[in-house]
């Protein structure tokens, strides 16, 4: 298993903050590799909606059933998978004096054939979820300013 953790401080506040981060359907906003993301029922998170991710990495197209286990105001726990890879996670919100931080945790375990590809994918997904709260943040940092 491969765990990423990212987190940013972002100047603004917990529900424009809350708003996106924890709303799964609006990932394709600042996760440039996710394509898709349908949600049921729609909107914030909630403990048993289930999600739909469709992304492309590493030049492949990855569909990825997964689920809310628990989720409050200010974090989400999210598991799922499919036959090639294992993900679990969480988002978590928390007031600071300079707006709010934002973490972002995702385990990814790969199964079966796709085990070898850890080692190789690992480094690039690094820096792609890196590169993703950079856009999260300044994404809301825009609203901010507007």
């Amino acid at each position: 298993m491969t765990r990423f953790v990212e987190t940013r401080v972002i100047p603004t506040d917990l529900a424009a903050t809350r708003a996106l981060v924890l709303d799964w359907t609006r990932d394709p906003e600042w996760r440039t590799a996710v394509t898709s993301m349908t949600g049921d029922p729609l909107g914030p998170a909630t403990p048993g909606q289930r999600l739909l991710e469709t992304m492309r990495f590493a030049g492949a197209t990855f569909t990825t059933p997964t689920h809310i286990v628990d989720a409050d105001e200010t974090s989400a726990l999210f598991e799922g998978g499919s036959a090639m890879v294992r993900v679990s996670g969480r988002r978590l919100l928390q007031r600071t004096t300079d707006g709010t931080r934002v973490t972002a945790e995702v385990d990814i375990h790969f199964r079966g054939l796709a085990t070898p590809l850890t080692w190789l994918l690992a480094p690039a997904y690094r820096r792609q979820h890196q590169q993703d709260l950079d856009r999260l943040e300044a994404l809301l940092t825009r609203q901010v300013v507007s």
